[in-house]
């Protein structure tokens, strides 16, 4: 049977080698969103495949450059200040990953670079500066900057001058900053009318997350910590205070140490995910392991009101000894 159908099938033809240049006959919309998913040193070569896309990189919307490690040679630091320099504008985004300093010490021009930005109409700006043992101090345009929506910052510092006002700011994400103190997260929030999403990561130096302007349009908080970050503490407990009756989504996850945490006004909240753990409650001490267990109760109670509530391993062993005592 097998046999007879095949003699059915038409014989199939060899593909003849086309000599149109399909490359060159993409949209101009299709090739700068092609460019801007690359890195700035492969869109840059991309202008050796066809006439076309000679110069299309420098309408880019998106400019991407990652380093390889602690140090930047000289030459990527020459092609990102080319990228900027010929770049038509406007950026839409800016990625910099792993900028480290240069191999004789010496700072990367990185402000350089985000005030290129800025005078070029930035919305999204993803600034990774960890590796390099010098802190930077962004410049004062940055925070002034009224087109910029997303700002994802990966520091030790963060410095906000005297003056902010991210009048579109929708989205910001800091990651291992040390010195976020209360008064910075009190500036930044009020000195951004439109922020809803508000990701303190691995961050230290504040105690409190506090909102009372009924004007807030802050939706989504998440706050995560790591045993590297919560030697802060010390040797005595600590408090983390929330009351921001505007968030709908609270996260709050990793390893607190003896930071307890108490929610004050959430009254919008509607979903919460409590995946975090703390090292009182496996020490034999009842003391201790009282005041976990009391700190679980008042966040379930607090948050009873919300129609979703995920909790983690850690959570879910504390509120079940909760339940049990209650009984």
């Amino acid at each position: 049977m097998e046999h007879s159908n095949s003699r059915h099938e038409p014989p199939l033809k060899r593909m003849r080698p086309s000599n149109v240049d399909r490359i060159s006959n993409l949209p101009d919309a299709m090739i700068t969103h092609i460019l801007s998913l690359m890195q700035v040193t492969d869109a840059v070569r991309t202008q050796l495949l066809s006439k076309q896309w000679r110069y299309a990189w420098t309408s880019s919307p998106g400019l991407i450059f990652s380093g390889k490690g602690n140090y930047l040679e000289d030459e990527d630091v020459k092609v990102i200040n080319n990228a900027l320099m010929l770049h038509k504008g406007p950026i839409i985004s800016l990625s910099l990953f792993n900028i480290g300093c240069l191999r004789d010490g010496s700072d990367t021009p990185v402000n350089v670079w985000v005030q290129c930005a800025v005078d070029k109409r930035i919305e999204v700006l993803d600034l990774d500066v960890n590796e390099c043992p010098n802190s930077y101090m962004l410049p004062h345009s940055l925070f002034l900057c009224d087109t910029l929506k997303e700002f994802r910052l990966i520091a030790s510092e963060f410095n906000p001058t005297s003056s902010v006002f991210w009048k579109s700011l929708k989205k910001l994400t800091l990651q291992f900053v040390k010195n976020l103190s209360n008064d910075k997260i009190h500036k930044i929030i009020t000195s951004s009318p439109v922020l809803e999403s508000l990701n303190l990561l691995v961050c230290s130096g504040f105690s409190q997350i506090i909102v009372s302007s009924n004007s807030s349009k802050l939706r989504n908080l998440v706050i995560s910590y790591q045993e590297d970050n919560v030697n802060e503490v010390g040797k005595g407990a600590k408090l983390l205070v929330i009351s921001v009756p505007s968030i709908t989504s609270l996260e709050i996850s990793g390893y607190m140490g003896r930071r307890y945490c108490k929610l004050e006004d959430v009254s919008s909240l509607e979903q919460a995910s409590f995946r975090f753990c703390m090292s009182a409650i496996a020490e034999n001490h009842e003391v201790r392991k009282t005041v976990c267990r009391r700190m679980m109760y008042w966040l379930l109670r607090n948050t009873s009101h919300v129609a979703k509530l995920s909790l983690g391993t850690w959570c879910t062993q504390v509120s079940n000894l909760v339940l049990l005592l209650f009984q």
